[in-house]
């Protein structure tokens, strides 16, 4: 009987240290990697245009205009985020940059992805990131895919928008 006993008592140990599994790849205890700053590198549409009129067209919008500039992501350790946007508006037909707009909120990380939650006027918006490791000669980086997203377009010489597969990247410079 005290075998039995002894044999329960080892067994119950070891469920206990199985059943204590390490949970960092789905949760912000291990931001290890993620927090940091990331900055725009591409806003890709799915049509090449010549936004900047220099008769080269390119689907990455960055090449095309200086208005996706200084647009990043700061995601901090403690789980919050900032998030600086400057993208290209249209006003009637006429293309231009937009007003710069800043969102804040948490962030949560679930094996490579990162979402991100800003709450304004009592509603919640998420947007999710898949994470990258960067190497030695580049940064990681996040890159959101937008199904059915509005981007702009020209249409005989009027700017406008269209719908279709929009991709942003961000990347953590390597110093960071």
């Amino acid at each position: 009987m005290k075998n039995v006993k002894f044999l329960m008592m080892v067994m119950a140990g070891c469920l206990a240290f199985s059943s204590c599994d390490n949970d960092d790849d789905n949760n912000n205890s291990n931001t290890t990697g993620y927090a940091g700053t990331y900055n725009m590198t591409a806003w890709n549409a799915p049509v090449a245009m010549d936004f900047d009129g220099n008769g080269t067209t390119s689907t990455n919008f960055m090449t095309e205009t200086n208005c996706y500039n200084n647009s990043k992501i700061i995601l901090n350790s403690n789980g919050t985020y900032t998030m600086t946007y400057n993208a290209l508006g249209i006003t009637g037909t006429t293309a231009g940059c937009a007003a710069s707009q800043a969102t804040s909120g948490t962030w949560t990380r679930s094996g490579n992805n990162i979402v991100t939650t800003s709450t304004t006027g009592g509603s919640s918006t998420s947007a999710t990131y898949s994470f990258a490791n960067g190497s030695a000669s580049n940064g990681a980086t996040l890159t959101r895919s937008m199904t059915n997203a509005q981007y702009p377009t020209i249409s005989g010489n009027n700017a406008t928008w269209a719908n279709g597969n929009v991709n942003m990247t961000f990347t953590r410079p390597v110093s960071n």
